[in-house]
């Protein structure tokens, strides 16, 4: 059920409203009713828990040379018993956003954006690092 508010008649007294007619600026807004109040206040409520949960994903990775990074192989590549991801290591920045990459067999062809790489933890990075490098250092320039 809506409220009515009542319009003030040209007929009233139009005197100067006094300190104990206004409302603080930083108070609930002027004009609202409680219950929109009250919808304003959880609306900005759910909007930062929105962006607390939805901005941990949105992380944008920066890559440079030497780093060891992983970049998925697509599913007609690759067969069921074969891993999903390939570990590389970055050899150069040709372009912006774009990663020449090696691997443990050579220096793959295409370049890779961001967006397919994913870094390796560093648990793991210490022995693919060694594996890596071996395989640079032995292959033709």
């Amino acid at each position: 059920m809506k409220a009515h508010r009542q319009q003030p008649d040209s007929t009233d007294d139009r005197e100067s409203t006094t300190s104990d007619d206004v409302r603080p600026i930083d108070g609930p807004s002027l004009g609202t009713t409680p219950l929109e109040d009250q919808v304003a206040k959880h609306s900005a409520h759910v909007r930062a828990k929105m962006v607390k949960r939805y901005g941990q994903q949105h992380t944008i990775e920066k890559f440079k040379e030497g780093d060891l990074v992983t970049v998925s192989i697509p599913r007609e590549d690759r067969s069921a018993t074969d891993n999903r991801r390939l570990p590389c290591f970055i050899l150069a920045v040709p372009h912006h956003d774009r990663f020449q990459l090696q691997i443990e067999y050579g220096v793959l062809r295409t370049h890779y954006p961001t967006r397919e790489l994913l870094r390796v933890p560093d648990d793991l990075a210490s022995d693919l690092h060694r594996k890596l490098q071996l395989a640079r250092l032995s292959a033709p320039q």
